[in-house]
């Protein structure tokens, strides 16, 4: 099992992430640490990983027999089941 942040891809809850994401995280982050780049990555690196039907495809490329994946919580979180 991989539990993965992911980016929602619906409306309205892909809207109200990309604010949370881009705005909210980085300054409670910098907020909160005194640091000026304080999770400014993190939106950034949630972006980048492969997720969704990608991810299966990838991990059924690399030996796994099954992938499958779900998401929770409107899309925010995505659960990968894998069988080797």
């Amino acid at each position: 099992m991989i539990l993965e942040l992911s980016t929602p891809q619906h409306f309205p809850m892909k809207q109200g992430y990309w604010l949370y994401s881009k705005l909210f995280i980085p300054t409670i982050g910098r907020l909160m640490s005194k640091s000026s780049v304080a999770y400014s990555s993190l939106p950034k690196s949630i972006e980048a990983f492969i997720q969704g039907k990608d991810m299966t495809d990838t991990l059924l490329k690399n030996g796994f027999s099954q992938a499958t994946y779900k998401t929770y919580t409107f899309g925010v979180c995505t659960m990968y089941l894998v069988t080797k």
